[in-house]
């Protein structure tokens, strides 16, 4: 398991957040703590991404995981069905003898070169987490839902991560009318 830590350096403003890839220390220096604390669960997640299996099941519409390290069983997952047309659809072209999705190991080089062909370079598994997440919580679906889809360990986190809006307080303020608000 790789780790990255969070540490002040002396008579430099700021926290730092540490790291290990490719063999090289690296770092990052953030303005508060809570960023570079943030900053180093994001990094100790895009760091230990491999640990997880997966399983699609394309009969229920579900992807379910596995934690190869802990062992433990994540629940199914349902995904939409225009996107497990399109996954089918791909297995598909898949060579006979090739189990997974992709020929070798998703590393961060690949899904660098990926950012750089659609031109999101700031684009992150975990923007994409949080995004989900807010697109959910707008759409009124309730943060114990939501939970359950990131696995989170407490509702307040999830609260945390997602821009999580009312739709009540939302469809309060869509009552009033523009010029009202400006």
């Amino acid at each position: 398991m790789r780790k990255a830590w969070v540490y002040k350096r002396k008579h430099i403003k700021g926290w730092w957040c540490g790291w290990y890839e490719g063999g090289k220390r690296k770092a990052k220096a953030l303005p508060s703590k809570a960023l570079a604390e943030h900053f180093r669960h994001i990094k100790y997640t895009e760091l230990n991404s491999d640990v997880f299996t997966s399983v699609v099941h394309f009969d229920r519409h579900t992807i379910s995981t596995r934690n190869r390290k802990a062992g433990k069983a994540m629940p199914e997952r349902p995904v939409p069905e225009e996107t497990m047309t399109e996954l089918s659809n791909h297995v598909a072209t898949l060579p006979d003898g090739q189990e997974q999705l992709f020929a070798d190991k998703f590393n961060t080089k690949k899904w660098d070169r990926i950012r750089e062909q659609v031109k999101f370079p700031g684009l992150t598994f975990q923007v994409l987490r949080r995004t989900f997440a807010s697109l959910l919580a707008q759409r009124g679906v309730s943060t114990a839902v939501t939970q359950r889809l990131l696995e989170h360990s407490s509702p307040q986190l999830t609260n945390d991560v997602c821009a999580n809006v009312d739709p009540v307080l939302r469809q309060a303020v869509g009552l009033l009318s523009v010029a009202s608000r400006v």
